[in-house]
């Protein structure tokens, strides 16, 4: 079964990440809802998600895409992060290894 990972950092644009959520989970596809810290991700227009698990529990090779969702200051966060998913994969440009999908 294909495995994502959706990354939300705080300030996440809701519907570029939930409408994703929703459309992958339909189509039984395993979506890992993932925080940039432990407990929940306050977005743009703070509602409150509460993640399923927290990056650094998580690594790039786990999963056939990655996504990440807009918005301001969400973007900001998610370019900021150092940390192993981004980081070591999405910053170093290894688009061979995972599909990306970075809404704007």
């Amino acid at each position: 079964m294909p495995k994502v990972a959706v990354i939300l950092a705080d300030g996440f644009e809701e519907v570029e990440a939930m409408a994703i959520i929703d459309v992958l989970r339909r189509a039984e596809i395993d979506v890992a809802v993932t925080g940039l810290h432990d407990g929940q991700v306050l977005s743009a227009r703070k509602v409150k998600v509460i993640p399923d698990t927290v990056i650094d529990n998580v690594k790039a090779d786990d999963f056939d895409m990655i996504v990440l969702p807009g918005g301001q200051p969400g973007s900001d966060n998610l370019n900021a992060e150092s940390r192993s998913v981004i980081n070591s994969t999405c910053k170093s440009r290894h688009w061979d290894e995972v599909n990306y999908l970075h809404i704007a």
